[in-house]
């Protein structure tokens, strides 16, 4: 019944809510990928806590011995410029460029949220992973053993340079998935942008910087954070009465956005560049 008849309060949910209670229908549209979303959220984040658990009992972790072992049999010069590149790439100062880049050319191409999406998310998973090191309070490995020297006085966990990549390559990898672009184009765009931030993440154990855990955790961490947001984003994202799937128009006109693009990726080898002499190979 659509009113009391005591009060005569309307008692049906506003059009917001009720759009929003459509998207969390499983037989919607939309529903089936936020219940999966919501999963992977739980799941992964227990993944975290089980980790923190472990290292908190000072309890003997295989991954981390396992992963040093295979680190040892692998490196060799080319490997370790690439994990160098790769490394530096998650640093403070080159994850602010890119991650100011990439907001810039969300919003330019017509996506102001996904571009305020993206600052969130890195901003939030930087100050967690500041947070996080002063309560856990774990020691890095043997700096004896680091490819990369200065790093041996902070704290190891989490991998603040894992969190931070997983977090922008890997909202831009779900942004480009979900895009109108040509399905290969997705499909091999997202896999390829998702590796790097994998790669920054991995380059961490190599150097010899982080155990395997920390890394694996901050992964846990993002993944949680990356499925709270996707499921934000379908449940609430668009949202007006009636539902629309209005596209936002692009700010400048196309020769503009491909000479900011160009510029974007400029500065970020600029960056790149820069950070080399900063941080080199011990």
């Amino acid at each position: 019944m659509a009113r009391s008849p005591r009060t005569g309060l309307n008692l049906r949910p506003g059009p917001f809510l009720a759009a929003a209670a459509g998207r969390l229908d499983f037989r919607s549209r939309r529903g089936f990928p936020v219940t999966v979303a919501g999963a992977v959220a739980a799941l992964s984040f227990l993944g975290f806590l089980s980790i923190v658990q472990f290292i908190q009992a000072n309890a003997p972790l295989v991954l981390d011995t396992w992963a040093a072992g295979a680190v040892a049999a692998t490196a060799n010069p080319v490997c370790t410029g690439v994990m160098w590149v790769a490394t530096l790439m998650g640093d403070f100062r080159v994850m602010a460029v890119e991650m100011v880049v990439a907001a810039i050319l969300l919003a330019v191409w017509g996506h102001p949220r996904r571009a305020a999406s993206v600052v969130i998310l890195v901003l939030t998973g930087v100050a967690l992973s500041e947070t996080l090191k002063n309560v856990v309070v774990r020691l890095r490995p043997n700096e004896a053993l680091a490819m990369i020297a200065g790093e041996g006085a902070s704290r190891s966990f989490p991998s603040g340079h894992a969190l931070a990549g997983i977090l922008l390559f890997g909202s831009l990898a779900l942004m480009l998935s979900a895009s109108r672009v040509p399905r290969p184009l997705r499909l091999w765009g997202g896999l390829a942008v998702a590796a790097i931030g994998l790669t920054i993440g991995v380059s961490r154990v190599y150097l010899g910087v982080h155990f395997m855990t920390d890394v694996l955790a901050s992964w846990l961490l993002g993944l949680t954070m990356l499925s709270v947001w996707a499921a934000a984003v379908l449940v609430w994202g668009r949202t007006r009465p009636p539902i629309s799937e209005r596209v936002a128009r692009p700010l400048l006109r196309l020769w503009w956005r491909w000479s900011l693009a160009l510029a974007g990726g400029a500065a970020v080898v600029m960056a790149l560049i820069a950070e080399m002499s900063v941080t080199p190979l011990g």
